[in-house]
């Protein structure tokens, strides 16, 4: 069984937030990117670290960069002055 990196769960964790807000379905993502539902799926649960070359499709179906899918998500514990 293959073994999650921190990296492959934070990267997870920014696709779905800049999914939720775009107010996007895996399935319309799915579509946005030409691939199978079941292929989100399993670049969302992280059980794998996805290759560049993925994360460059993602970014430009969804029109960022692909810095922002490997950018550490803010700390909304406290507040920056």
């Amino acid at each position: 069984m293959a073994q999650t990196s921190a990296t492959g769960r934070m990267i997870a964790g920014n696709l779905r937030r800049m999914m939720k807000t775009r107010g996007l379905t895996q399935q319309q993502l799915a579509d946005l990117c030409e691939w199978s539902q079941p292929r989100v799926h399993d670049l969302l649960s992280a059980r794998h670290d996805p290759r560049i070359s993925t994360l460059e499709h993602v970014a430009n179906a969804l029109g960022i960069a692909v810095n922002e899918l490997l950018a550490p998500a803010p700390d909304l514990a406290e507040p920056r002055l």
